[in-house]
């Protein structure tokens, strides 16, 4: 993806460095509420579950973010859905993640 990433460097901020701390804390919100929602999804901890949930919160993303990039810059479709593929993993580990998290916490 380094490839494609340079193709945006013309769009990028020019004081994104002096901005990264929007990106921080929107990645706090994103995680407290895949962690919430997930709380208030789960009803058996089960894997299915956490797959389901993982999906879910992953095709919420990609429809509010990449989709919303790819319409309002000019960027390629294949590059957005990269990063839709991506971001499908990465709330599939997460889903993993946090249903260890869960069944550690709750087996106390």
């Amino acid at each position: 993806m380094k490839k494609e990433n340079a193709l945006l460097s013309s769009i990028h901020r020019p004081d994104m460095n002096e901005k990264i701390w929007i990106s921080l804390i929107v990645t706090v919100a994103i995680a407290f509420l895949f962690s919430y929602s997930y709380s208030k999804w789960r009803k058996t901890g089960s894997f299915k579950e956490s797959i389901f949930h993982s999906l879910f919160f992953a095709v919420l993303m990609i429809v509010v973010v990449d989709l919303n990039q790819y319409f309002l810059y000019a960027i390629p479709f294949a590059l957005v859905a990269k990063w839709a593929l991506f971001g499908l993993v990465e709330f599939l580990i997460y889903g993993l993640i946090i249903k260890f998290i869960y069944k550690k916490h709750l087996s106390k």
